[in-house]
């Protein structure tokens, strides 16, 4: 049995009509909270907890022409509970 403390996902990001793709596997986890730092000041702030791998990012981009860097972060979910170690931070899409 494996045990849910050692879980830590792995993201990949890809631009996808125009809008960034999240990707990660579920594994034997309920699902995954995905967390976004958009060089804003804010640092992370949570997007979105999926029970579907890949997902789109919804947040408006931003203005044509300007280059902007934002990063995400996950942690695994189950039982409606975080569990395991928080993916690498630093998976970019600009």
């Amino acid at each position: 049995m494996v045990d849910p403390s050692s879980w830590k996902p792995v993201l990949s990001v890809l631009m996808q009509t125009g809008h960034p793709i999240i990707g990660w596997t579920k594994g034997k986890a309920g699902s995954i909270e995905i967390w976004g730092n958009r060089n804003d000041g804010h640092n992370f702030v949570f997007l979105i907890i999926n029970t579907e791998p890949n997902t789109t990012g919804l947040t408006p981009l931003p203005v044509p022409g300007t280059n902007a860097a934002w990063r995400y972060k996950a942690i695994y979910r189950l039982h409606d509970e975080q569990v395991g170690q928080w993916s690498k931070d630093g998976r970019k899409c600009s």
